[in-house]
């Protein structure tokens, strides 16, 4: 056998230690991609619900407020009432009803709201405050 044969044969033999390296490390791979496929089916499954239950809660609150507005007037609705004294000491920071006077139920709202951006501060640290965290297209 000559030289180059002797090489050769080497060098195959180091490309198919290769192969079967590279062929674990894809079957790896593959097993981690699909645990990350199910993640992500999981992830969408649970924002779904979220979503759901968002909506059933808007709209409970939307009949409890129309059923307060029957019983005591839209006008003596305890959460339709100003939540401070001086009506300039907050406005609503954004959506539909931006610049508005905050009502009770508002202030119930944005404090839970400011609430739980705490909790979620860590995660989102380019969103400086909870106004912010609060997007425009949400209307409350």
């Amino acid at each position: 056998m000559s030289y180059l044969t002797g090489y050769l044969r080497a060098q195959t033999n180091n490309l198919a230690g290769d192969i079967h390296v590279l062929n674990a490390k894809i079957r790896e791979l593959r097993a981690l991609r699909a645990e990350d496929a199910q993640e992500i089916l999981d992830l969408n499954f649970t924002l779904d619900q979220l979503r759901a239950h968002h909506a059933s809660e808007q709209a409970l609150r939307i009949s409890m407020m129309e059923e307060l507005d029957r019983i005591h007037g839209a006008d003596k609705n305890p959460f339709r009432k100003q939540a401070y004294k001086d009506a300039d000491a907050m406005r609503i920071p954004s959506g539909d009803r931006k610049g508005e006077v905050v009502t009770k139920a508002d202030h119930i709202y944005v404090s839970k709201f400011a609430e739980m951006f705490k909790k979620f501060a860590p995660k989102y640290q380019n969103t400086p405050n909870w106004k912010k965290f609060l997007h425009e297209q949400i209307s409350y």
